[in-house]
């Protein structure tokens, strides 16, 4: 789609990390640990033919990549043409598969726009479109259009965005914690960035309802606001991280207790990465649990948990290095 002048890394298939894969546990920098990974989820997307449509995976991958390699690099160019061409006609994202948002039986179909999926394709093109990559502003405009407009879903103390546009989902009458925290913070980055709209009813519901549910003693949130669950780890960081840009004043705390904790969940180590960019000194402690999980995860199977593996410590990497 684009064409661009490239420079020394060209490894399509299999990432830019010497010319191989490494298996072994990274040392040292975050930039480091995000090399290998990049490496490796690439490995495992080629291992499965390429053939995700996921927003997910390709996205936070793509992601990843151009934090470390450049957007204009042939790499990005490659996951970024995937992640446009899962793009719906509507301008929104979605997952490849039915989903059973609430577990009550009731199935979201496939073309259904998700709230989720935008927010992980705008962690890709957003920082895209502000390097200046061709083809990317017109279908992240339309996406943060579509993001704007989704439908929401009244609650006590104030609203939330859909889990997505299906009358499955709108009507139920809940509202997903860390999904309307990151329509929020990527409806706050885009406006930020130029983008026409207006992310205040969007924010405001964030801070109004999502602030208000916090668990100040778990530092959490329930998954949504009919359930008595706390979120697992990952899902926790993302809701956190939505907290940084659109309502720092709390954010600080949240983080400090959150990079300060650990358990038994293996999402732990990821939600730890994922928190970093936020505390860096403190972030530092989580890397040899970082390196014990990511060990665990096969190119052969886990392309999706490689990308966002891949995408968090670059993250960090750009923060803290």
């Amino acid at each position: 789609m684009r064409k661009w002048i490239t420079g020394g890394c060209s490894l399509v298939l299999l990432g830019c990390v010497g010319g191989s894969v490494a298996n072994s546990a990274p040392q040292g920098s975050w930039g480091t640990r995000a090399d290998v990974l990049i490496g490796r989820a690439m490995a495992a997307d080629s291992a499965a033919g390429k053939t995700s449509k996921n927003p997910l995976d390709i996205g936070l991958l793509a992601a990843a990549i151009g934090q470390r390699q450049g957007f204009e690099s042939a790499n990005a160019d490659h996951y970024l043409d995937r992640l446009l061409a899962v793009q719906l006609a509507n301008g929104g994202f979605g997952l490849p598969y039915s989903f059973d948002s609430w577990g009550d039986g009731r199935v979201t179909p496939v073309g259904a726009a998700h709230t989720i999926s935008m927010y992980q394709a705008g962690l890709a093109l957003l920082p895209a479109y502000e390097a200046g990559v061709p083809g990317v502003e017109v279908a992240l405009d339309r996406m943060v259009t579509k993001l704007a407009s989704m439908p929401f879903v009244t609650v006590k103390p104030g609203k939330c965005m859909s889990y997505s546009d299906h009358p499955y989902d709108y009507t139920y009458g809940y509202c997903a914690n860390n999904v309307s925290a990151a329509a929020a913070d990527l409806l706050f980055r885009a406006h930020q960035a130029g983008f026409g709209v207006d992310p205040s009813w969007s924010v405001a519901a964030f801070t109004q309802y999502e602030v208000a549910a916090a668990n100040r003693t778990w530092r959490n949130w329930t998954y949504s606001n009919a359930s008595s669950r706390a979120q697992d780890p990952a899902h926790m960081a993302v809701t956190i991280r939505a907290l940084m840009s659109v309502a720092p004043g709390i954010a600080d705390n949240f983080v400090k207790y959150n990079l300060q904790v650990t358990g038994s969940d293996w999402r732990w180590p990821y939600a730890h990465a994922w928190l970093t960019p936020a505390n860096c000194a403190l972030g530092e402690q989580w890397k040899d649990s970082f390196d014990a999980w990511t060990e665990t995860l096969s190119i052969t199977s886990d392309f999706e948990l490689l990308s966002e593996a891949a995408y968090a410590a670059s993250e960090a990497a750009h923060a803290c290095d």
